[in-house]
C-alpha cells in the first residue's frame, strides 16, 4: 500500500491496515482497518479523506482496532446522487460498523465528520464507547505568523 502514494504528499497507512469497500445504506464506503484492541473510528472533515488520519491511525493501531472510512462522496467511496444529509451519512457510519461486526466504537471526528459523530452519539448511545472532536486548522500565511 505504501507505494500507492507519491513520496512527501501523504503519509501512507502501515502495511498491516487492510482496505474494504463496504456496501451499506445505498453507498459503497471505502474503509481502512488495522490494529487490535477496542475499536475507534476516525471521521474526516470537509474536502479531506480518511488518508488525513494516517499518522494518528498508525499511532492508535498499537492499542486499538482503528476504522477509517472515506465519507460518502469523497475519496474512494461511491458518489451517489443523494444521501449527503447528516442522518444518512450517520447511517453509513453505523453500516460500516455493522459490516465489520463491531458492536461498540469510540468516535473521533474533525470538521464535517463532527455532525455525523454527534448524531450517532445522541441516537445510538449503545454503539459508542466515547465521542471526541478534533479540529485542525489549515496552515496559512496568517496562521504561521
Amino acid at each position: 500500500m505504501a507505494s500507492d502514494y507519491p513520496k512527501g504528499v501523504l503519509t501512507p497507512y502501515p502495511d498491516h491496515f487492510t482496505t474494504n469497500d463496504i456496501q451499506t445504506n445505498g453507498a459503497t464506503i471505502h474503509t481502512r482497518v488495522g490494529g487490535n484492541g477496542p475499536a475507534v473510528m476516525l471521521l474526516h472533515g470537509y474536502g479531506l479523506t480518511g488518508d488525513s488520519w494516517a499518522p494518528l491511525a498508525a499511532a492508535l493501531a498499537d492499542t486499538h482496532t482503528v476504522i477509517v472510512p472515506d465519507l460518502r462522496g469523497l475519496g474512494l467511496s461511491s458518489k451517489p446522487e443523494g444521501g449527503y444529509d447528516k442522518k444518512t451519512q450517520a447511517g453509513d457510519v453505523l453500516g460500516v460498523l455493522n459490516a465489520l461486526g463491531i458492536a461498540q466504537s469510540a468516535l473521533v471526528s474533525s470538521d464535517m465528520g463532527s455532525p455525523r459523530r454527534l448524531l450517532i452519539c445522541s441516537t445510538a448511545a449503545a454503539r459508542r464507547a466515547g465521542c471526541t472532536w478534533r479540529h485542525r486548522f489549515p496552515a496559512s500565511a496568517r496562521g504561521t505568523r
